[in-house]
């Protein structure tokens, strides 16, 4: 194992393709396939300090083949562009990457008009993350190849992923496609991770758009439900194929995380196609327990595995059973005509260790005022719902529904969950600010001037917009609603004090956009429509800055920990019921 044979990357990659091109195809590389490599790996390229996440072992390419069982297979080639300056910093991937863009729209002619309509959201001045723009190239028989490109979602900060998202597949005249996304992935941005983003490098009408997500926790069923989003896709065929790969069932927990992909094209909803993607070397021992698995994988979705096997002999520098991590991903696709295959062959260029992943660190004592912190600084605000309330005009029917919603889910019935709460919790420090936070839900003594008579005002003010219809409209906030009485009266006390820490400071940030939008407006509600508004955009700010104070005094142990699970959960709850919001006012459109 430890450090492959240091030869320029540019030698080794042409000789592992001409060897993988002569094992599948049983002919010479085309020059055109030649060409793009040396374009993508450039033979001047030194070995670079730069992580590059393309393969475990950084190697900046990886060579991977997708067939079916029939039709010739096509071999792919993904690079991530680098400098051979030292040391290297994200913001130079993404000035090589944009020189590759102009040679290959002036050499080759591609077509970069999808790339240039989002370009602004995914390679911005000071980008973050651990890449911000990969591309590659799929070649046929005849070695005609397809370009596409990959951003990363997450290049603002993770929690910004689903906003890009949202607004890229808006601009590339796919916005309905979003509300697919969340109903396929409904489990929130934490355990539904959006990680990559890439277009097909063609002409607007023809590029498929592909959304990635990778899924924490996941089950096969999670899997399957993603994918049950394609039209035909037959969900057993996902159920079969990772549970093979897993060498069994339950949760698919590993340090990498299998992944599927929904891919649009303009004008359409539902996805043409969704991809499984499934890191077998996270679950197999070594490469000869993967192969094995993946030949029985095969066999069940009724492909031949002799395309595979022959790329696996041309690439395999080893015995399979002396290491881990050659066959790095395995993919089922469905949707078209018939089922395919993905196999991703990592080049091991740099080293040949075993590439399982890390350890995920053991939490601090600090962790829970560390989880409200990160909530204060991600604000709900990104979410796709408010961030296009933001770019669009002021609609008042939108807002209307809203404020109905948080009627439903939060204001009445706050005031007795919090009580709840209150009676129950054991340590006076945090019963004192919890109750003085009651207090001020309760007008301080005036009932006329309890935040639930104030947010009725408001909802009778917001009325007229209001559009008449039946219970689904109130739907989002009913599901916010039963987290909330969940945590709050059927839980422990402290996962209803870890869910009120988090409600505050996602209360804060909510009322404020939700401000903004009315600053908006010429002609605004008359000041008592909005008195509720005002009051909780000053009470949230001191009641968010009380929870970080809180967090710190709840008792390390048991009762932090069940504080961590209230305030995740209500978290995720909040983040669905925007998504909801989001289907609800947008998704019809």
């Amino acid at each position: 194992m430890g450090t492959a044979q240091q030869k320029p990357l540019n030698a080794l990659g042409r000789r592992q393709l001409d060897d993988l091109w002569r094992a599948i195809h049983h002919a010479d590389v085309p020059i055109e396939v030649t060409r793009a490599f040396d374009l993508l790996v450039p033979p001047s390229q030194g070995r670079t300090d730069w992580p590059s996440m393309v393969s475990d072992d950084h190697t900046p390419y990886e060579l991977s083949l997708l067939y079916g069982k029939e039709g010739d297979p096509q071999i792919r080639i993904m690079a991530e562009p680098l400098p051979s300056t030292r040391p290297t910093r994200l913001e130079d991937t993404v000035r090589v990457g944009m020189e590759l863009r102009e040679t290959l729209r002036r050499e080759l002619g591609i077509d970069f008009s999808s790339f240039d309509a989002v370009r602004d959201l995914f390679l911005p001045p000071s980008p973050r993350g651990e890449f911000a723009l990969w591309y590659a190239v799929s070649f046929d028989k005849a070695g005609r190849g397809a370009w596409k490109v990959y951003f990363n979602p997450a290049v603002r900060g993770a929690h910004e992923a689903p906003r890009l998202v949202e607004e890229a597949l808006e601009r590339l005249h796919i916005g309905e496609a979003w509300s697919t996304v969340i109903e396929a992935m409904p489990r929130g941005p934490t355990l539904d991770e959006l990680r990559f983003f890439s277009i097909d490098l063609a002409p607007r009408g023809q590029a498929r758009v592909k959304v990635y997500g990778f899924h924490h926790e996941a089950t096969p069923e999670v899997l399957a439900r993603v994918l049950g989003a394609v039209p035909g896709a037959e969900p057993s065929h996902v159920l079969r194929f990772c549970r093979t790969l897993a060498g069994g069932d339950g949760v698919l927990r590993a340090p990498r995380q299998p992944a599927t992909c929904l891919a649009f094209v303009s004008g359409h909803r539902a996805p043409r196609t969704g991809t499984v993607h499934f890191p077998i070397r996270a679950f197999a021992g070594d490469d000869a327990t993967a192969h094995r698995r993946f030949i029985e994988a095969l066999a069940g979705a009724e492909i031949p595995s002799a395309p595979y096997e022959a790329a696996m002999e041309a690439l395999a520098r080893r015995p399979l059973e002396e290491g881990s991590g050659l066959l790095a991903w395995t993919a089922l696709r469905l949707g078209g005509a018939a089922p395919m295959v993905n196999v991703y062959l990592a080049p091991k260029a740099l080293s040949d260790d075993a590439t399982h992943g890390e350890v995920s660190p053991q939490p601090s004592d600090d962790a829970l005022e560390q989880l409200v912190r990160r909530y204060e600084q991600e604000s709900i605000a990104t979410h796709p719902f408010f961030a296009r309330l933001a770019r669009e005009p002021v609609d008042l029917r939108v807002l209307s529904i809203l404020v109905l919603n948080v009627r439903e889910a939060v204001t009445r019935h706050f005031a007795r969950r919090l009580a709840n709460i209150v009676a129950r919790v054991e340590e006076e420090d945090v019963r004192s600010v919890l109750a003085k936070q009651l207090n001020d839900e309760l007008g301080n003594g005036d009932p006329s001037r309890t935040h639930r008579l104030l947010f009725e005002r408001f909802a009778d003010g917001m009325a007229q917009w209001a559009p008449s219809g039946s219970e689904e409209i109130v739907a989002p906030g009913k599901g916010l609603a039963a987290v909330q009485e969940e945590l709050y009266v059927h839980r422990s006390a402290y996962e209803g004090v870890g869910a009120t820490l988090v409600m505050e400071v996602i209360g804060k940030q909510a009322d404020i956009a939700m401000g903004e939008q009315f600053r908006r407006l010429v002609d605004a509600p008359p000041a008592q429509v909005l008195e509720w508004l005002g009051l909780h955009e000053e009470l949230e700010i001191s009641h968010s800055q009380e929870s970080i104070d809180l967090a710190r005094v709840i008792p390390r142990g048991r009762k932090s920990d069940l504080a961590m699970r209230g305030a995740r959960e209500v978290a995720d709850g909040c983040w669905t019921f925007l998504d909801g919001m989001y289907r609800l006012c947008y998704g019809a459109r």
